[in-house]
C-alpha cells in the first residue's frame, strides 16, 4: 500500500506501479524523439506490453501481500503449576550434571504449529504438524532446534473451540545431557513431561533403554530410565493451562523501493527497446 496525495487515500502498490510506469514511458517517448506516426505504432506495441507487464507484476505484489492464501501458523502456550515435591540429589555428584530444581519453579513452554489443530481432535500424534517447540522445566530447555532434544511423546487433542486438551499420554520432551548421537545405555538425560493431570520433570537420569519412541517414531531417545543418586526430579499432581495465538506466516513481500527500482529497470528496458527500434526505421 501506499498513500496517494491527490486522493488523500491509501491505494494498492499495484496502482502505484503502474502509474510510474505509464508515466515513465510517456517521458521515454518524448526523450527518443520520434515522430508522432512512428510513436503511435511503437506506443501501442510496446503500451499494450507494459501493460499486461505491469498487471501482472501489480497481481503478484496482491499475491505476495495477501495473507489470506498463506497459511496462519498457530502458537500454543502452557503454564503450569509450580512443582510441590522434590527429591534431590545426593552429595556428592556421583556422575553426570546433578543439579536440583529450584524453589517455586515449573514446567512452561510452547509449541507452533504451520496451521491451527482442528477442533474435536481425538487426541493424536501431532509432531509432524509442529514446525518448532520449546519447554522449559525450571532447570533445563527443551528446545526443537537443540540437536540433543528428543520428542517423545507429542499426542493431544482439541475441544470444539480448538483448545488443546493433553490425555494420559501428552508431551514428553527428552534432552540428553551426555554421550553423543548415537547415545547408548549408560548416557544421561533428562526428561519433561506434561500430562493431563500429571506434570514432572527428572534431571541426569541413567538411560537403561536407547531406541526409538512409540509415540513419535523419533530415534536415538531413551526409552527407559532410572533414578540413582546423582538423579533429581520434581513433580506436581495439577494440571496447567494452555492458550493459543494466531501468528501470521512470514511471507516475501517487495518493499515500496524494491517495486520503484523494478519499475525502472522495466521502464528502462522499454526505453532501450523504443530507441532501438527508432535507429533501425531511421536507417531503412
Amino acid at each position: 500500500m501506499f498513500w496517494d496525495t491527490a486522493s488523500g487515500t491509501m491505494k494498492p502498490t499495484g496502482e502505484y506501479v503502474k502509474s510510474f510506469v505509464d508515466g515513465v514511458c510517456e517521458v521515454c517517448c518524448a526523450w527518443v524523439a520520434i515522430n508522432r506516426s512512428q510513436a503511435r505504432g511503437v506506443l501501442l506495441t510496446w503500451g499494450e506490453t507494459m501493460k499486461q507487464l505491469v498487471l501482472l507484476f501489480a497481481t503478484l505484489l496482491g499475491l505476495l501481500h495477501s495473507h489470506t492464501l498463506w497459511g496462519q501458523a498457530r502458537t500454543y502456550i502452557y503454564t503450569g503449576p509450580v512443582w510441590e515435591s522434590f527429591d534431590n540429589f545426593k552429595e556428592p555428584c556421583a556422575a553426570g550434571l546433578c543439579a536440583n530444581y529450584p524453589i517455586g519453579s515449573r514446567a512452561a513452554g510452547r509449541f507452533t504449529t504451520a496451521a491451527p489443530i482442528v477442533s474435536n481432535l481425538t487426541p493424536a500424534n501431532i509432531l509432524p504438524q509442529v514446525i518448532s517447540f520449546s519447554f522449559s522445566d525450571g532447570l533445563n530447555t527443551y528446545s526443537s532446534i537443540d540437536p540433543n532434544v528428543r520428542a517423545e511423546s507429542f499426542i493431544v487433542g482439541t475441544d470444539a473451540d480448538g483448545n488443546i486438551v493433553v490425555d494420559s499420554f501428552g508431551i514428553v520432551v527428552e534432552i540428553w545431557q551426555t554421550g553423543s548421537s548415537p547415545h547408548v545405555v549408560g548416557d544421561r538425560f533428562a526428561i519433561n513431561t506434561i500430562r493431563a493431570a500429571y506434570n514432572g520433570a527428572n534431571n541426569n537420569s541413567r538411560c537403561i533403554q536407547v531406541g526409538t519412541s512409540p509415540n513419535t517414531a523419533v530415534p536415538d531417545l531413551c526409552n527407559i530410565g532410572i533414578v540413582d543418586f546423582s538423579e533429581s526430579d520434581a513433580s506436581t499432581g495439577f494440571p496447567g493451562s494452555w492458550t493459543n495465538a494466531s501468528v501470521a506466516v512470514p511471507t516475501p513481500v517487495l518493499s515500496f523501493w524494491a517495486s520503484v527500482l523494478l519499475s525502472l529497470l522495466t521502464a528502462t528496458v522499454a526505453c532501450r527497446a523504443l530507441r532501438k527500434r527508432n535507429g533501425n526505421q531511421r536507417s531503412r
